[in-house]
């Protein structure tokens, strides 16, 4: 069976139990479906103030990214109006976008739980996303019960904070951020988080915590120097996949749980690469795992 086949399978029973634990049986209305859409110009005199995104979404399909030149923000949203609200403001004065929907484990399984045929039948809601090339973004997401996609090629990113709780999410820096990224924060709570090419955003720290989930973090692409993992798995997995030529520095505790670095060198509590000491690039990791595991994985 595949890792990723194994992660699904988890998943699914994680959640499962949740569901089964919280669901109530009832009638499903006949839906209601409404559309927001909304859109902002690019003010040319403000294209070098950061852009403060703030996010909230439960149950449906999300997507993000780049919009079209001279467009701020471009949003697009489809629900069903028994179910949720879904709204949005923008504070030109702070430079602020918030979108929010009903949100929280209980409120996710009641919309996504086990209603039979018609429960599966039914139709999905959507949120479209898309935001402006060229200015520095703080970004923080935040989706359960999710089928998240956000691609970030193209945007210039400040800050990220993502999480997700009972969702499947794919996150992709397809190409090189702008400038450095000071901080990437990434949770995953009764999820499954994909990262690609996590190199190009150019992170100085990231710090990623998979609870009863996993975090898969690929660190491929274009960047130099250092950079620093915190990784905290506590009953999940996280799996970190490092170019050959990065030096690797691993320093894990467990408690009940495992550290996986085939082809390391254990030295003074920690783990080596075996270019540690002359890779140009290197990347230090830290972390514990709790009734879990954390794998560091060669990638050509």
């Amino acid at each position: 069976m595949s890792g990723r086949s194994s992660r699904r399978i988890t998943l699914a029973v994680a959640i499962g139990a949740l569901c089964l634990a919280g669901a109530v049986p009832r009638s499903l209305p006949a839906q209601q479906w409404r559309t927001l859409h909304a859109s902002r110009s690019l003010a040319p005199a403000r294209n070098a103030d950061t852009l403060r995104v703030r996010l909230a979404y439960v149950a449906g399909e999300l997507a993000l990214g780049k919009a079209s030149s001279g467009v701020l923000y471009d949003l697009d949203v489809r629900y069903d109006a028994n179910e949720r609200r879904v709204s949005y403001s923008y504070d030109p004065s702070a430079r602020l976008l918030t979108v929010g929907g009903d949100s929280g484990f209980a409120k996710a399984f009641t919309l996504r739980g086990d209603h039979g045929d018609a429960g599966r039948n039914r139709a999905a809601p959507s949120l479209a996303l898309k935001l402006a090339p060229g200015i520095p973004l703080d970004l923080s997401l935040r989706f359960s019960a999710a089928d998240a996609v956000l691609d970030l090629a193209g945007l210039d990113m400040s800050r990220l904070s993502v999480e997700a709780a009972a969702s499947d999410g794919r996150l992709a820096f397809g190409t090189p951020n702008p400038s450095r990224l000071a901080s990437a924060e990434l949770r995953a709570t009764a999820a499954g988080l994909d990262v690609s090419r996590l190199g190009n955003a150019r992170v100085d720290t990231v710090r990623a915590k998979a609870t009863v989930g996993h975090i898969d973090l690929d660190l491929g692409g274009d960047w130099s120097g250092r950079t620093a993992l915190d990784l905290d798995a506590v009953l999940g997995v996280i799996t970190v996949r490092v170019p050959a030529d990065v030096g690797v520095k691993v320093d894990a505790s467990t408690t009940l749980g495992t550290v996986e670095t085939p082809g390391f060198t254990a030295r003074d509590g920690a783990w080596y690469s075996d270019n540690w000491e002359s890779a140009a690039r290197s990347v230090t990791i830290s972390g514990r795992a709790v009734f879990a595991r954390l794998e560091i994985r060669r990638s050509e």
